[in-house]
């Protein structure tokens, strides 16, 4: 793919934050207002659709567009396919997931929208793919049976990718911010003990200084 005109480096820096959703409703009801694109958007903006990645997410039969009830039903800690329990415990105020939103600097979300290249986006998306693959590289859970105290990798994470293209419309008026929202479900498949457990976040929240320079690493090798 040939470079594309923009100076991601030096031009506003590429940023990553997390937020997590302590209980089902509001992760439901942040799906809701935020994520869903027929809310997220004026009518005349164009829309796009989540879409599910992860090796876990895979485990689960998801792929292609996130539709509601499968999102809810993660949400609800069910399986999207048996309706059936997914992780051991659930309770009323568990972490549900985290969002891990990924910011374009505001030069690429300008130059996406005043030019229309779709390779700006594709560029923006692969970013993230690649930062949040090696995120799932490092996901785990914790170890307790038989006196442990300890956690194991498991490399695989359920989470869907949400890309807008603006901030959520202020006075009637979005502002263009082509951002993504990587949202993590608190579920992960121990192939050692052969189940699904929650995940452990710690690493990969206390890491995340380093996972945003991933990113902005990431992203500035393909748009320059």
């Amino acid at each position: 793919m040939q470079p594309l005109p923009i100076d991601w480096k030096t031009r506003g820096k590429a940023h990553a934050f997390h937020y997590p959703s302590t209980s089902a409703t509001e992760a439901k009801d942040y799906y809701t207002r935020q994520l869903a694109p027929s809310d997220y958007y004026t009518q005349d903006m164009a829309e796009m659709p989540g879409q599910w990645h992860g090796l876990g997410s895979e485990l689960l039969g998801l792929k292609g567009d996130v539709q509601q009830k499968d999102f809810f039903a993660l949400a609800d800690n069910l399986n999207p396919q048996t309706g059936k329990n997914l992780t051991r415990i659930t309770q009323a105020n568990r972490r549900v997931l985290y969002d891990f939103t990924f910011d374009a600097p505001k030069s690429v979300s300008l130059a996406y929208e005043l030019g229309s290249d779709e390779r700006v986006l594709r560029a923006f998306q692969s970013s993230v793919s690649e930062t949040m693959n090696e995120m799932e590289g490092a996901m785990m859970t914790r170890v307790r049976a038989k006196g442990a105290d300890e956690d194991r990798v498991t490399s695989n994470m359920v989470w869907a990718g949400f890309t807008h293209r603006t901030t959520r419309p202020v006075d009637g008026l979005p502002d263009p911010q082509l951002h993504m929202h990587a949202t993590v479900f608190n579920a992960t498949y121990d192939t050692v003990e052969n189940k699904w457990k929650a995940a452990q976040f710690s690493n990969l929240v206390r890491d995340k200084g380093y996972y945003q320079a991933a990113f902005s690493f990431a992203a500035g090798g393909q748009v320059v």
